[in-house]
């Protein structure tokens, strides 16, 4: 406890002296002139006078006539004091802390006092001499030594001063300075001290200090280099304190009464319980000045200084993941999402995608910091982020088209990520975890999705980034990857038809397939084609696939709607993409559609396959057993209807009318059973006769022509229809 008050009392004179220093150091360089003007007179005048007759002999200078003049001081001191006048007051227009800065340089003040010194020191000589005293040695150290050196030294300090004025001259000055504040925090003696909470208050609040000195610099200072260089000193003294942060006394993050008065902290009054807790209110401070200068870097459309500021935090987030910091990380992750909303405003705003990608970009390099030093809690979350900010931004794509593409910059930080996650060897679970999320980009709600155009759906670039990934997987044979990929992809036929989804899955093989390296465009992350990918001689295999599962998907979707089993699904997909159709849902909307296909698809047709068409029809709903069903083709008569036929008796000039059931209804002819007059039908064979079927249920009478020719072997007759089918609203009674 002595030792610590004695600590405590040195501490306290430091203090005095360094709040003082402008007092002191004039204190002190009066009091060294006088003992240099005491020891030049008793030991430097005797042999200067000897070395003057020896050198000059009898012309030797009588020292008794010597006389110094004060108005050649006072021209000295005015224009030393007014150059710093006029040198100081102009720069501190442009910055503002360069007078307190000056008031405490120590070679500047110790000139000045030099020079105030001096010129006492030539009045008093003058104003003893008048008095009658002979003084000598005096003149001599006043005119041969104090007079030459502030001469000399006049045109230094005039350097000096120009030079010290110069802005990255003042940063590197506070930067220094913020920097031995750190590394005395960790000495022994301060360690002690830090208990007292007055010297607490002082280490923090000179922290702070320098920190809203760096700020001040940042918002006055007009050119680029000099933002940067601040913006770059703020993060290495963060990263410097994160280092040495260890060798603090604990007691340190206690936060001051200055602090919680910091005009940063004034709106987070809540926070600083877990700022103290997590031993973050240093970090915090440098995070709460880059977030503004970032949204100012933003207004004013410098974004490469924007970038900057991501690019800061990310070195900041290594440091803190190298120095095992949990809590930081957390903070970091924290910032980083908060830049990302800065830059989503300003996107949208202004349809600008640049700082989004550059925020991303950063980001992501965070990100793989964490996979690769294994912090798989911080970088599942991180992972987590990414998507729900992708999802966001996806949905102002229809206000900002420019957002699409940050979309697609989103997916592609997260499929570098994945790839890492499987070159690190990261547990198969969790990468099978983060592949939903990435999965997940480009699927807002439905309701969002049914909004977009079909445009944006076939171009899609995350889906092209999703086929890159599955293509890396398919290399390094990881099926499960591909499998669900593969199955996420097909997914888009919820929103797009057949047509459009052979049409995306063509462009998005296409554009795996030409894409290079390298973009033909420069961007603020380079050259580089985040649609590229290595593995082309996989892409015919994924489509492939594709191409199966797609197959698959709308077989199992008709399956449960119609209730269908594997052999009618199997002969609905041959009929449906029969050319010239190559889709199935089109096929079961429209009645004449289906039977089209049909038709196309008769060459292939054989006897075993009419019981699948039988009920195949009868299950799709397009049989003439659909009382909600116009029917449009004669093929549409389910089996067991009941058919008027009319022939006509060229001979006696008569029609005949005659009742039949349809037995069979093949894609070429319809099978009907007769019971009577058959020697009439015979002779009627191969004639075109008329066909009148009555909708018990719609009250319609359909007609249709054929050409019937009669089996008597079979005791049954063909009717092979035209395609044509006429619909009259008569009362099928008429039929009787």
């Amino acid at each position: 406890m002595r030792r610590t008050q004695v600590l405590h009392l040195l501490f306290r004179f430091s203090f005095f002296l360094h709040q003082y220093r402008i007092y002191t150091v004039g204190i002190l360089m009066f009091l060294l002139l006088s003992i240099g003007d005491s020891l030049f007179s008793h030991y430097g005048f005797s042999f200067y006078s000897s070395l003057n007759h020896q050198l000059l002999g009898q012309v030797a200078i009588k020292f008794n006539q010597l006389q110094i003049i004060p108005q050649v001081w006072l021209a000295l001191m005015g224009m030393i004091l007014g150059t710093l006048i006029i040198v100081i007051s102009f720069a501190s227009q442009k910055i503002p802390k360069l007078i307190d800065l000056y008031m405490q340089d120590l070679p500047s003040l110790y000139y000045v006092w030099f020079l105030v010194a001096s010129g006492t020191h030539t009045f008093m000589v003058i104003a003893l001499t008048d008095t009658g005293a002979n003084l000598p040695s005096n003149h001599v150290f006043n005119m041969i030594i104090l007079f030459p050196l502030a001469l000399m030294l006049s045109l230094t300090y005039v350097f000096y001063i120009l030079r010290y004025t110069k802005p990255s001259n003042i940063i590197m000055k506070v930067y220094e300075d913020h920097i031995n504040r750190i590394h005395e925090l960790t000495y022994g003696r301060v360690r002690n001290l830090i208990e007292l909470e007055v010297i607490r208050q002082w280490y923090q609040t000179a922290l702070f200090d320098s920190f809203n000195q760096l700020d001040d610099l940042l918002e006055f200072v007009s050119f680029k280099e000099p933002k940067a260089d601040i913006i770059h000193d703020m993060c290495n003294v963060t990263r410097e304190y994160i280092r040495n942060k260890q060798k603090f006394n604990p007691v340190f993050f206690k936060i001051s009464q200055a602090v919680r008065q910091d005009i940063s902290f004034k709106t987070m009054l809540g926070m600083f319980d877990e700022m103290e807790r997590s031993r973050t209110f240093y970090e915090q401070k440098c995070f709460r000045l880059l977030g503004n200068a970032y949204t100012k870097f933003l207004d004013n459309g410098d974004f490469d200084l924007a970038s900057l500021c991501a690019s800061e935090m990310a070195e900041i987030g290594l440091t803190a993941i190298e120095q095992n910091d949990e809590e930081l990380m957390e903070v970091i992750i924290v910032r980083f999402n908060t830049v990302l909303r800065f830059a989503i405003k300003h996107g949208i705003r202004n349809n600008e995608g640049r700082n989004l990608y550059n925020a991303a970009f950063h980001y992501g390099n965070y990100i793989r910091s964490l996979v690769k030093h294994q912090k798989d809690a911080q970088a599942k979350k991180c992972f987590m982020y990414l998507r729900v900010y992708g999802l966001e931004i996806f949905k102002h794509g229809r206000l900002s088209p420019a957002m699409y593409f940050i979309v697609d910059v989103f997916a592609s930080e997260m499929k570098k990520l994945l790839i890492l996650l499987y070159a690190e060897g990261w547990d198969p679970q969790l990468q099978n975890a983060l592949l939903t999320e990435i999965l997940q980009v480009d699927n807002p709600p439905a309701t969002e999705r049914t909004l977009l155009s079909k445009g944006i759906l076939i171009n899609n670039g995350v889906r092209i980034l999703q086929a890159g990934l599955a293509l890396f997987a398919m290399r390094e044979n990881m099926q499960e990857f591909v499998s669900r990929i593969v199955k996420d992809i097909t997914e888009d036929l919820e929103l797009l038809d057949e047509k459009a989804f052979y049409q995306a899955i063509d462009m998005t093989c296409v554009r795996l397939r030409f894409s290079g390296p390298t973009f033909w465009e420069d961007t603020d992350r380079g050259n580089v084609n985040i649609y590229y990918t290595k593995d082309t001689e996989y892409i015919d295999t994924f489509r492939e696939l594709v191409l199966q599962e797609t197959k698959h998907y709308l077989i199992t979707k008709v399956t449960q709607q119609y209730y269908l089993d594997d052999a009618e699904a199997g002969l609905l997909w041959d009929i449906s993409h029969t050319p010239p159709h190559q889709e199935l849902m089109p096929v079961l909307k429209d009645a004449s559609m289906f039977e089209s296909a049909i038709q196309n698809w008769k060459k292939s047709y054989t006897s075993a396959d009419q019981p699948l068409l039988e009920s195949l029809r009868n299950k799709t709903g397009f049989t003439s057993e659909n009382h909600t069903l116009m029917l449009s083709s004669p093929q549409q008569l389910a089996p067991q209807s009941e058919l008027t036929l009319f022939f006509s008796d060229a001979s006696k000039r008569q029609s005949l009318k005659k009742v039949v059931h349809i037995l069979v209804n093949t894609p070429e002819w319809i099978e009907v059973r007769m019971t009577d007059q058959k020697h009439l039908l015979a002779l009627s064979s191969a004639q075109t006769i008329r066909c009148l079927y009555a909708s018990m249920h719609q009250r319609y009478v359909y007609e249709f022509k054929g050409r019937w020719v009669y089996s008597e072997t079979q005791d049954t007759g063909r009717i092979y229809p035209e395609k044509h089918m006429n619909v009259t609203q008569e009362n099928s009674q008429k039929l009787a």
